[in-house]
């Protein structure tokens, strides 16, 4: 392959140095130094070479650049001819002569050229010999300034012609019948250089070109795409051919410019599908009248300047789109149509302006000349559509509108706004304007700018459509944001309000902001209860419709965590939520659908306490549902008694009445009050500080390591190598940030830690997060939504020990027992206790959602806890966070390391809450991050005595 790519490049380099190097032959560049030396043509660059120019001189080169393809003269000495010496050109294409006078009939390395296709010249003069036949390659001929004789070519070998005689020369000859062959496309044949139109009539060719073609029939091949006859004195005066006679529909071009024709002008050529052009002036015995259907057809151009056309204007004459429109020496009469009166003055004077537009001056009943007064009357007759939608473009339609004006929209709360059209194909009866938006009803003021003084002007009503409210977030009972979304709703707001307001069941919806202009926006309500009430809208004073609108309805109420019931007394329950409201009056609590009597004592939106009356214990949970006014939160099953594995000693708590800490059910664990910790809310914190490091190359820790391992979507599993993960450590000298990214989904991971108490919110919980404790926060995307999502988290311990490792892991299961879900752990190592709890709350799709943490057991150093996230919708986003601390521990923990025992293969040993298998130790890892609890401290010669205690410890267990 390497070869290969050398091969290439040496071709390629070999190539390029070969062009670079190329020149014309001696012979060449020899005869455009002739050609200098004849005419003054002085090549830049000099010797001449492929790209040298002078003017409009040009020598062009086929792409070896070695020989001459195309060659362009414009001498300085314009009197000179070009020398004989074009055979040293063999592979010339292309000829083109600028000024000069030459004769054809002595350039024979011209006329006997094998290679030549396209012969032109633009200036000075050429004698034409007759025979041109020997061009065998001769495709397209243009001659300018031509004399002496009609160049007879091959028949049928042209594609394109083009002559125009040299200005008081000589023509003889005539043209061939063969030249109009089934390939022309194009035929151009002049008397002068001049308007022959405007010559007098002794000036025109007295050239017998219908001697072989008796009638314009012959002139017109199927591909023939443009047709120009100019000053020809044609024999006997022929009449104009009918369309029975002659095909001209495919003609995109028809000029027949005084040649003497009679007759009438038909009518069907102004319906013709092709048609562009249409010139026939000059042709003073032609009849015809001009009707309707000249403003239905493609004709940009139509001059039929003195002819004998008779009647009136039509109305619709430009409407097709004609530019260009001469009609004067004419016995046209009558009216002109109002466009031509509203017209700016420019147009209609021969100034080469588009549009352009002459008349005869005092002729038209209306119209005395292009500087006499007018009198323009624009009309507006629709708007379309009506009423206007925001962002459509807007259709004015009328008479009279003119091409060039101002038009001003004014609304009723005085917004002005100026709007901009493009003439619809030209005409004047329909304008296509973009929308100012500007809103509200109002007045179209339309002013045609021309010369009248003051401005022809007309004034109509306009409205915007009614803002039409096609949905409205739910609110909080506390009062908040909503957005409300629709069609032709607000745009730009008024800075005073006026004529626009949201109210919501009578009240103000007030802080309004656009979001999406006149698609949505934000206000913010007030505080209630009240639900399906209506939301009524005005924008500049449109109203939006009551009954068609959708309903307002406040929220229902949110439950997020309960506290767990002691047995056999009376217990308060707190139950911690959104839209709880605030009168105790409408706010009811239903546990296990309303068996279990529980009275409201307390509500405060985010809390409601109620009353349960003593109970023995039982197992398991049952469902609470709280109800606002009739309005019902969903069932969550977060009653239950305090269980003594997740919540210890009550978490601290002698009795009910207390409240310096609870046991949450929502959680999944105690929330302690601030300066109290562990999993009872009695341990205290150890003095030494956890040090957080930063690695991109492995994971090293003195204990335990915790980081994500996998994602799982809609059961297909996908690891993250420690590798793949991408560092981010600028967030400060505590705390870091993981990215990873395949396919679609992301995760993120945030590593942090408290130096103060804090708090944590994942979805609508909120839960303490002591001083000196380290956060880990996994956040998931995907751009494809995932039915079901899971992750799996390695739990591994650093050093392995010799014996297996107690590990205190809370635990609790579903009522059949098949489902474990791991609250929190804890793990003594020397004389600091690792606690980590694992919320069982999540944010799913900006909603509460939850969790349940399934331990699986690895080996005798790691486990998996497998976080599955619990949803019965469609997943994008997910947010859960996890959170590590170290305490002091209660008794004291020496082991040994495999460096001095054999290898053991038993499991993890779980003191509490069943055999489950470790769970996370003293550090927090996501790919090469690692947070490790140092406890700097020597161990001393001790340790022997401290690890044979140890092995005793465990021995018994």
């Amino acid at each position: 392959m390497k070869y290969q790519q050398r091969l290439v490049l040496i071709t390629f380099l070999v190539t390029i140095v070969s062009i670079v190097n190329a020149t014309l032959p001696d012979t060449q560049v020899a005869a455009l130094n002739a050609i200098d030396a004849a005419m003054g043509v002085p090549w830049k660059p000099s010797p001449p070479t492929c790209g040298s120019t002078f003017k409009n001189s040009v020598v062009v080169c086929d792409s070896t650049e070695t020989t001459v393809v195309a060659l362009s003269i414009d001498p300085v000495f314009t009197s000179t001819t070009i020398p004989n010496i074009l055979d040293q050109f063999p592979s010339l294409k292309s000829l083109s002569l600028y000024n000069g006078i030459h004769n054809l009939y002595n350039l024979t390395t011209i006329r006997n050229h094998p290679t030549i296709s396209t012969l032109q010249s633009f200036a000075g003069s050429i004698n034409v010999t007759t025979d041109l036949t020997t061009m065998l390659s001769l495709d397209t001929l243009h001659i300018i300034n031509g004399f002496n004789s009609v160049p007879l070519v091959r028949p049928g070998s042209l594609t394109y012609f083009h002559f125009v005689r040299a200005a008081s020369q000589s023509l003889a000859g005539r043209i061939q019948q063969s030249v109009f062959s089934p390939k022309l496309t194009y035929f151009h044949l002049q008397s002068t250089t001049a308007q022959p139109w405007l010559e007098p009539s002794n000036s025109y060719l007295n050239f017998t070109i219908f001697a072989d073609c008796p009638n314009l029939a012959y002139l017109i091949p199927a591909a023939l795409k443009s047709l120009s006859l100019y000053g020809l004195a044609t024999p006997n005066n022929h009449t104009f051919p009918s369309i029975q006679e002659v095909d001209w529909m495919n003609l995109s071009m028809l000029r027949l410019n005084n040649i003497q024709l009679s007759g009438t002008l038909p009518t069907q050529l102004f319906t013709s599908p092709t048609l562009n052009t249409l010139h026939v002036s000059g042709n003073a015995n032609l009849n015809g009248i001009l009707t309707t259907d000249i403003g239905y057809n493609k004709l940009t151009y139509f001059a039929a300047e003195t002819t004998n056309l008779t009647g009136t204007v039509p109305t619709n004459i430009i409407d097709g789109g004609l530019s260009t429109l001469m009609l004067r020496n004419t016995k046209l009469s009558g009216a002109l149509p109002g466009p031509f009166l509203c017209c700016a003055v420019q147009n209609l004077k021969p100034d080469n302006v588009k549009p352009t537009y002459l008349f005869d001056n005092a002729v038209f009943t209306n119209y005395f000349g292009p500087d006499a007064p007018r009198s323009c009357q624009p009309v507006i007759t629709s708007i379309e559509p009506f009423p206007i939608s925001s962002n459509s473009k807007i259709t004015i339609n009328g008479n009279d509108l003119g091409d060039v004006y101002l038009i001003q929209l004014i609304n009723s709360i005085g917004d002005i706004a100026s709007v901009g059209c493009l003439n619809s194909e030209s005409n004047y009866y329909k304008l296509i304007c973009t929308n100012p938006n500007i809103q509200g009803i109002g007045n179209i003021t339309y002013r045609v700018i021309n010369d009248q003084i003051p401005y022809p002007t007309t004034t109509v009503e306009f409205a915007y459509a009614n803002p039409n409210i096609t949905s409205v977030t739910r609110g909080s009972t506390l009062g908040g944001l909503i957005t409300i979304t629709g069609k032709d709703l607000f745009g730009d707001l008024p800075k005073d309000m006026e004529g626009t307001w949201v109210k919501i069941y009578g009240s103000n919806c007030t802080q309004i902001r656009v979001l999406e202009p006149f698609e949505s926006f934000e206000c913010v309500h007030e505080a209630g209860v009240t639900s399906n009430v209506t939301i009524s809208l005005e924008n500049k004073g449109l109203l939006s419709n009551d009954t068609l609108s959708p309903k307002f309805f406040f929220r229902n109420p949110l439950i997020i965590s309960a506290t767990a019931v002691l047995p056999d007394q009376e217990t308060i329950i707190t139950i911690a939520g959104m839209d709880l409201w605030n009168d105790t009056s409408i706010v009811s609590v239903l546990i296990d659908d309303g068996s279990i009597p529980c009275t409201v004592k307390t509500v405060n939106h985010s809390y409601v306490t109620c009353l349960v009356a003593s109970m023995p214990y039982s197992e398991g949970t049952k469902t609470i549902q709280v109800s606002v006014n009739d309005q019902l939160s969903e069932k969550i099953p977060l009653f239950s008694f305090v269980d003594q594995v997740v919540c210890p000693d009550n978490c601290g708590n002698s009795d009910s009445s207390s409240s310096s800490s609870i046991c949450s059910n929502g959680l999944g664990f105690c929330q302690c009050p601030i300066n109290t910790f562990g999993p009872g809310c009695s341990s205290k914190q150890s003095t030494i500080q956890p040090v957080f490091s930063n690695s991109s190359a492995m994971i090293q820790l003195e204990t335990f390591s915790f980081f994500l391992q996998s994602v799982i979507e809609n059961g297909a599993e996908t690891f993250i190598p420690k590798d793949q993960w991408v560092v981010d450590t600028t967030r400060g000298a505590s705390s870091s940030s993981y990215f990873w990214s395949l396919g679609g989904k992301s995760v993120l991971v945030e590593i942090a830690m408290s130096t103060e108490p804090t708090s944590a919110v994942v979805g609508h919980s909120q839960f303490q997060v002591a001083a000196n404790t380290y956060t880990y926060g996994v956040t998931y995307t995907s751009a494809i939504p995932v039915t079901s999502l899971a992750f799996t988290v390695m739990l591994e311990t650093s050093p392995e020990e010799c014996d297996t490792i107690p590990v205190q892991y809370a635990t609790t299961s579903d009522s059949q027992g098949s489902t474990v879900n791991a609250h929190w752990m804890t793990f003594t190592k020397d004389d600091s206790q690792f606690y980590a709890r694992f919320p069982l709350v999540a944010q799913i799709d900006n909603e509460q959602g939850y969790l349940v943490n399934e331990p699986l057991v690895d080996d005798t150093k790691s486990s998996i806890l497998k976080v599955n996230i619990q949803s019965d919708q469609l997943i994008t986003t997910t947010f859960f966070q996890f959170d590590a601390t170290l305490l002091e521990a209660p008794e004291s923990r020496s082991y040994d390391t495999q460096g001095s025992c054999p290898v053991k293969s038993d499991k993890w040993k779980a003191i509490v809450g069943g055999v489950v298998g470790g769970v996370a130790g003293a550090a927090l890892a996501a790919a090469g991050a690692f947070i490790i609890f140092r406890q700097q401290r020597k161990i001393n010669d001790t340790k022997s005595l401290l690890d044979k205690k140890l092995k005793e410890l465990n021995h018994d267990l």
